[in-house]
């Protein structure tokens, strides 16, 4: 919001609460709780009676507020980020506009509670109405609604994006038109729910139910299906990845036109253009897909043992559990993927010379993947970029990665042991090796 706001005196907040209890208990002298535009970041309102209580445009960043009752609360435009809301009850909570990134909604109760955009109006010289500079629209990225329950509530046009919904109950609520690209939905239960017109890129789905949802013209293409029933939801107009059986040439025909292709140097034949196709579980041990297209290809299980992908392009693809051990995959491609428990043992993951050119390569690009736990033991990716990538719990023993860039990583525990590190960037990253002489890492 436009103004600065003035911080909650602990005295103050404390005798407004006293106040707020005989309010809801309709005892003599009680009055409702109101902080609205009051700034009360980082406060403790744990297993308070917060119910009906005023906090439109509060800002409550940070705030501990496990177990407490928000019953029918005006949370209107409030600054939730950060803040700990788990076992909370917002039951019809009015909750338009909230900034809720990062918050923890585990196992809170959010049914009915409206979580659609919103935006507050304020008064200028004039006496004219005018909007804030800054947008007041509904913002969850990275919070957990871990099994939180919000049957009924009203999230349309909410951005829910990178939300962790997993085991959540979304019985009969309103997400149309919603973004849920990157969101965790695995096991919850959407029966009933409006997803129409959604936007999920790599939203995982596996084993949610979907009974009687309603996916009218829902973006699925890059969604995560595994173990998902669609068989009672309604599909019409809803764009999905291509079935293999459905694509008018056979792998074998696709993959003999290929080599053709590469053989010829693009004279005859034609490049596999596999992307978004669903081929998960397919054994690709030692084919020849050097520059052919993987983009947002299903790719899960599959064994690309041995496989050449030279300057093959993987990016967006769904990766997880593959098996690249020993693959050629020269400036291959894999941005922004889900490679999550891959296995690149061995692979050459170092640049391509690029033909007819002085001195000019394409390095491997795994910028931006999702490949926690995967294994890179003995892998040369010297000058592989890795920035912004989630590389936790990954296996590096042994890797060339001279030169590599690991900007902004995630690195959480990842082992580096017998790694060569030689001028290899860990600027901003979370975790990883410490810098040493041998990691001549951009200064922050």
């Amino acid at each position: 919001m436009s103004e600065t706001l003035t911080k909650i005196d602990a005295k103050k907040l404390n005798e407004l609460l006293v106040k707020h209890r005989r309010y809801v208990r309709r005892l003599k002298d009680g009055t409702r709780l109101n902080l609205a535009f009051v700034d009360a970041s980082g406060v403790d309102l744990a297993g308070h009676d917060l119910t009906e209580a005023e906090l439109r445009g509060c800002n409550l960043s940070g705030a501990k507020l496990t177990g407490a009752i928000l019953v029918r609360a005006h949370l209107f435009g409030a600054n939730l980020s950060n803040a700990d809301l788990s076992k909370a009850d917002l039951r019809r909570a009015d909750m338009r506009g909230c900034d809720l990134r990062s918050a923890n909604f585990e196992d809170a109760i959010m049914v009915e509670s409206d979580l659609r955009d919103g935006m507050f109006l304020f008064k200028n010289a004039d006496g004219d109405f005018t909007p804030p500079n800054e947008s007041q629209t509904v913002d969850a990225e990275g919070a957990s609604m871990k099994n939180a329950d919000l049957s009924g509530s009203k999230l349309t046009g909410g951005i829910l994006r990178n939300t962790d919904l997993t085991g959540a109950k979304l019985v009969g609520a309103n997400l149309t038109n919603a973004n849920l690209n990157g969101a965790t939905l695995e096991g919850a239960d959407l029966s009933g729910a409006n997803l129409s017109k959604t936007q999920m890129n790599k939203t995982v789905l596996s084993g949610a139910f979907l009974n009687g949802t309603n996916l009218e013209g829902a973006n699925l293409v890059t969604a995560i299906v595994t173990r998902t029933d669609f068989s009672k939801a309604d599909l019409s107009k809803a764009k999905f990845t291509k079935q293999f059986d459905s694509l008018e040439q056979s792998i074998q025909d696709i993959i003999k036109s290929h080599i053709k292709w590469v053989q010829s140097l693009g004279k005859e034949g034609a490049q596999a253009d596999l992307s978004k196709v669903k081929m998960a579980d397919t054994n690709f041990t030692k084919v020849p897909f050097n520059a052919a297209n993987f983009e947002m290809a299903v790719l899960s299980g599959c064994d690309f043992t041995g496989a050449e992908l030279i300057m093959a392009n993987l990016a967006n693809a769904d990766c997880r559990n593959a098996k690249f051990n020993g693959a050629d995959m020269k400036g291959a491609v894999m941005r922004g993927g889900q490679m999550n428990n891959c296995d690149f043992e061995g692979a050459k993951l170092c640049p391509q010379q690029l033909h007819g050119s002085t001195g000019l390569e394409c390095p491997a690009d795994f910028s931006n993947v999702r490949g926690t736990a995967s294994n890179f033991r003995s892998a040369d990716a010297t000058k592989a970029k890795f920035e912004g990538a989630d590389l936790s719990q990954c296996d590096f023993t042994g890797a060339i990665l001279r030169g590599a860039r690991f900007k902004n990583a995630k690195l959480q525990n990842a082992i580096f042991t017998g790694a060569k590190l030689d001028d290899a960037d860990f600027t901003g990253s979370d975790g990883g090796p410490k810098q040493t002489s041998q990691v001549k890492a951009v200064a922050s």
